[in-house]
């Protein structure tokens, strides 16, 4: 239903329940990103952490608001790939972007990673290769390399539920860029998206984009979870591969993250001084 709920009726809302209850309204993409800050910022009286779906349906109704001046509203959105494209989409005093790519990227960046497979992870595994942290980046940059290609170049590839497990060896966690471009090509032309580029081509793309880019810088949260949750059950552990995925683990990392931690990001010190300020 969130859907089909656009930006003229958002703000509405928001300046009815500000006029009306003494309440603002901070616009965030989803429920994940909320539950991330009811946990961390705490449930207020005076604000409350509204999910709209999506990084567009919040910026465009910051520039609603803007447009119309009204102030006490605030959206944070996912950094994703808008600095490194540089595609017009920017921080302003109503709109705040995540350090790390997304809300998930800036849990993995954390020691709760560290907490995590302390607890969980076999200890003799772990040390037998490269960081875990390490490992599960260089894996999910050839996944985010290829996002990056579609969106820079309008390609429209389908990415929406492609699971990691496809092209990722799940005893070493190489990624196979050659298989992972084939399923993303199969999955883009079998949703009724042609396909305008070989597969050679958005090859040497991505692997021209992971010669600039370091690793975090093209990797997407639930890839990162995705991947790790796959090396739980081989590279890391030996558990069933139903025991983690993406959102569970997110709940794990999220139980691991310290107050702390979240204090030295430069999203918390924004958001206190704005809420000091509005709210």
């Amino acid at each position: 239903m969130q859907k089909y709920i656009d930006e003229y009726t958002i703000l509405a809302e928001a300046k009815m329940m500000y006029q009306d209850c003494h309440e603002t309204y901070i616009l965030v993409e989803g429920q994940t990103d909320k539950t991330f800050f009811d946990v961390l910022v705490g449930r207020q009286s005076n604000v409350r952490f509204r999910p709209v779906s999506g990084w567009e349906r919040v910026h465009k109704t910051i520039l609603l608001a803007q447009k119309e001046r009204f102030n006490n509203i605030l959206g944070i959105i996912d950094k994703d790939f808008h600095v490194l494209l540089h595609d017009g989409v920017t921080e302003n005093n109503q709109l705040f972007f995540t350090d790390s790519n997304d809300i998930e990227m800036m849990l993995f960046n954390s020691v709760s990673l560290e907490k995590f497979l302390a607890i969980y992870a076999d200890q003799n595994k772990l040390n037998a290769g490269e960081k875990p942290r390490n490992r599960i980046l260089n894996a999910a940059s050839c996944l985010g390399a290829l996002r990056v290609v579609s969106l820079v170049n309008r390609y429209n590839l389908r990415f929406d539920g492609f699971e990691c497990k496809d092209f990722i060896d799940r005893n070493t966690l190489l990624p196979d860029s050659k298989k992972l471009i084939k399923k993303i090509t199969q999955r883009t032309i079998s949703n009724g998206t042609s396909v305008s580029v070989t597969e050679e081509v958005l090859e040497s793309q991505a692997s021209d984009l992971m010669q600039v880019y370091y690793p975090h810088d093209l990797c997407n949260g639930h890839d990162v979870l995705d991947i790790l949750g796959i090396a739980m059950t081989k590279c890391f552990s030996s558990l069933p591969a139903t025991q983690y995925n993406p959102d569970t683990i997110f709940g794990y990392l999220l139980m691991g993250y310290s107050d702390n931690e979240f204090h030295e990001t430069q999203l918390y010190n924004k958001l206190t001084m704005w809420i000091q300020s509005n709210a």
